[in-house]
């Protein structure tokens, strides 16, 4: 009988980018050469998954995460189907930083329900927390890391060749995409992110999509989101001057979409969310405004097409050597978007 891995997701779409590079090297160890893989899926990005990685995978279980915090039937279901494999192995991608995150709810469950003789953990203690470490006891290989605050795709390196106990070299985040000869009519705005101190103020963007219009009078400006950013978007574009050259794309992509989409664009100006990591991987040229929560982490990054603008507190602290920078890396920062200067932004 075939035994089992099943890999939980790591996050969002930006923790899953920096991911994928590893997953090829799962089957190259000693541990998990004869192993069937499942890879279970956030679907709001499972698409993307199965496009672009369905190779490294047996199978791709996908979840809805409301239904899975929320919905008993739908829980009793999907544990049911999931633990109808010989499950040897799980393991949990997302890092778990002691005390700044913690694994709990959906995910928390979904490991604890999921029966497996191994439970794999990747813990990152910034300092003792006993409550908040006996809540993840159940893993019964936790590798604790240490906290050296490397970039994200260095750090991964270095727990992937650790859990596979095999020399892992380094990685590429960009794929093998390159932006056509020719580029194509159209800049892309991608306003909405999850965080309200990543946002921007409606009257900022119409000062940028203003001065866009002005400088580039005969291209489109195509704004992208999910169905639930639609109607923002539409407030925003009414609210501008001239509205003939604006496009509400919002709902009409899907994630796996987008990288044909983005390298095809002139360029994209964005808050910071997984959009910009997608720009990154196929070489788009972006323009993100970023707050600094999880700056050295997830950004900069370096010898890439992805510029960024923070606000000036914030580069102020970095030039100062004043940031706390542990607080950043964790995802916290004492700045908000909104404060950009938008002298700076144009």
């Amino acid at each position: 009988m075939s035994k089992y891995l099943v890999l939980i997701e790591p996050g969002g779409i930006g923790d899953y980018i920096f991911c994928r590079p590893f997953f090829k090297f799962i089957r190259q160890s000693n541990r998990f050469k004869d192993h069937k893989i499942i890879y279970i899926a956030q679907d709001r990005y499972s698409d993307f998954v199965h496009k672009y990685d369905k190779k490294y995978f047996d199978h791709i279980i996908t979840y809805n995460i409301d239904a899975l915090s929320k919905n008993k039937h739908y829980q009793k279901y999907f544990y049911q189907e999931i633990n109808k494999f010989d499950i040897d192995t799980l393991w949990n991608l997302r890092t778990n930083i002691i005390p700044n995150q913690k694994d709990t709810g959906y995910r928390r469950r979904l490991a604890l329900k999921i029966k497996a003789k191994h439970k794999i953990v990747e813990i990152i203690k910034t300092q003792n927390n006993f409550f908040l470490e006996s809540k993840i006891k159940f893993y019964n290989e936790p590798y604790y890391c240490d906290l050296d605050m490397s970039f994200e795709l260095e750090r991964r390196q270095k727990i992937f060749s650790k859990i596979l106990n095999i020399d892992i070299p380094e990685q590429n985040l960009i794929d093998t995409y390159k932006n056509p000869d020719v580029l194509s009519n159209y800049i892309v705005l991608s306003t909405q992110a999850l965080n309200q101190n990543r946002m921007l103020p409606l009257e900022k963007w119409n000062i940028i999509i203003t001065n866009l219009q002005t400088k580039y009078p005969n291209k489109k400006l195509v704004f992208i989101g999910s169905d639930k950013d639609s109607n923002y978007i539409q407030e925003l574009i009414y609210s501008l001057p001239n509205k003939s050259n604006c496009i509400n794309f919002a709902g009409k992509t899907s994630l796996a979409e987008l990288p044909e989409f983005l390298k095809r664009c002139d360029f994209m100006i964005a808050v910071e969310t997984g959009t910009v990591h997608i720009a990154n991987l196929v070489g788009c040229k972006t323009i993100c405004l970023s707050n600094g929560a999880f700056y050295n982490r997830f950004h900069p990054y370096k010898n890439s097409s992805v510029s960024y603008i923070y606000p000036e507190k914030f580069n102020e602290l970095i030039k100062t050597d004043s940031l706390d920078k542990l607080d950043v890396w964790s995802g916290n920062s004492p700045c908000n978007t909104m404060d950009i200067s938008i002298e700076n932004i144009i």
